[in-house]
């Protein structure tokens, strides 16, 4: 089972992934959600998700600029 995580800082396009989504029938788990980068690192360390889905646009840095520290952190990312 692999864990994922959503980064959106619009509330509304986080719960409408959890929706879109067929959780029950892939062999993956939501284990955490954030609304910018700094909440995204503190809950990608506690959980080590394999899985991110990310907005580009959040707020302290970039979605791109964090997929590049979580990369170092884990190249499999």
């Amino acid at each position: 089972m692999y864990k994922v995580m959503i980064i959106d800082d619009d509330d509304h396009i986080r719960e409408w992934l959890k929706t879109i989504i067929d959780w029950n029938s892939l062999p993956i788990e939501l284990v955490c959600e954030a609304a910018d980068s700094d909440t995204a690192i503190e809950l990608y360390l506690l959980h080590r998700p394999k899985i991110i889905i990310s907005d580009i646009n959040i707020p302290i840095i970039s979605g791109l600029e964090l997929a590049e520290i979580l990369k170092k952190e884990d190249p499999d990312l």
